[in-house]
């Protein structure tokens, strides 16, 4: 299953308070024009009043500055609450389906299925999704429209500085790319292995009596070393992969601030001539250039952690869905007989275990 059909299967759950959805989806582009000024802000004070030896002209752009950053802050936060209120309401409803849907499975169902196994799709997997709300999934959309319009503002200032940034850019984009496919790919076995170590626990602990009359506790710890040897691992795993794309990123952005002063001080063009600039950028444009590059960048760096925990969260979606779809619940209606009679009798039955 798709993250694209998992998303949209979720929607079912979500469109109850779409309208809060809404308003929220439309204060974010507020805060990510709001956010966006700042820089340009502080180009028109450096540029055009500092540089110049005047502070006439100073005071009303400072308080727009002021104002700017104010705005962004109380609509961001605004925004950040209705997300997570809209999903946690989410997560509420999502269980309860969980729990009618399994209430009317057959019984065969659970004879193949350790209570241990129901009990995880129930807790750590919806418990999963909470996590992933609260750790910053929510501002998935603002990170996007920031990314998007500080590219835009900075191809407005420079265009070769911004073309610059960009040739080195796929190199960023392949890494990201990779590590959210191994990420993914880890975070499946780590909720399948958390499955099966609470399902393997509990039927331990609740047959610890007949592992005692038999002696097998040795054998009981070693297949639950086994099991929680695989969990671990999977972690130790996905960490250093998510641990990698946080680096990347940061490395990156590191070498393109490095590139920028190097291109726009006219040492490129020294070494490189056909990097040659007319004359060096001004301080203003620069110290609004850096400042855009720091804001692409940030919602970046964060994004490659989101990624990681998208990716935990839709490994359990997959793993709650799988459950919903495995069997078709019974339906318990019908009619009820006016009258009972007859009798049942029971001769020569005879029960034993099978050798």
């Amino acid at each position: 299953m798709n993250s694209l059909s998992l998303l949209m299967r979720l929607w079912v759950f979500i469109r109850v308070d779409r309208w809060f959805l809404f308003f929220a989806i439309l204060l974010s582009p507020i805060v990510a024009y709001l956010s966006l000024l700042q820089p340009y802000l502080l180009k028109e004070i450096i540029d055009n009043h500092i540089s110049k030896g005047t502070t006439e002209g100073v005071f009303p752009l400072a308080i727009q500055y002021f104002l700017a950053a104010l705005g962004a802050y109380i609509f961001s936060v605004v925004y950040a609450l209705i997300i997570a209120w809209t999903g946690r309401r989410t997560l509420v409803r999502l269980r309860m389906f969980l729990y009618k849907r399994v209430l009317r499975l057959p019984l065969s169902f659970f004879d193949t299925r350790p209570a241990g196994m129901l009990l995880t799709r129930f807790t750590n997997d919806i418990e999963a999704l909470g996590e992933s709300i609260s750790a910053g999934i929510i501002t998935l959309l603002l990170d996007v429209l920031l990314i998007i319009g500080c590219l835009g503002m900075m191809f407005y200032l420079d265009i070769s500085l911004s073309l610059l940034l960009l040739a080195c850019s796929p190199v960023l984009i392949f890494a990201i790319e990779f590590l959210r496919r191994k990420l993914r790919h880890f975070y499946l076995e780590i909720r399948t292995a958390t499955s099966k170590l609470t399902a393997y626990l509990a039927e331990q602990i609740d047959g610890v009596e007949i592992i005692q009359l038999f002696s097998a506790e040795e054998r009981s710890k070693q297949t639950f070393e086994e099991k929680n040897r695989r969990f671990r691992e999977a972690c130790t795993r996905s960490n250093i992969y998510d641990a990698v794309m946080f680096a990347v990123v940061d490395g990156m952005s590191s070498i393109f601030i490095a590139l920028l002063l190097w291109y726009a001080s006219s040492l490129m063009g020294k070494t490189f001539p056909m990097f040659a600039i007319d004359e060096p950028r001004t301080l203003g444009l620069m110290v609004a250039f850096i400042d855009y590059l720091n804001r692409l960048l940030g919602p970046i760096k964060q994004l490659s952690s989101k990624i990681a925990v998208l990716q935990r969260a839709l490994a359990a979606l997959t793993k709650v869905f799988g459950l919903v779809d495995e069997q078709e619940p019974v339906s318990f209606e019908g009619e009820k007989p006016q009258s009972l009679s007859g009798s049942i009798v029971l001769e020569n039955v005879q029960f034993r275990y099978s050798e």
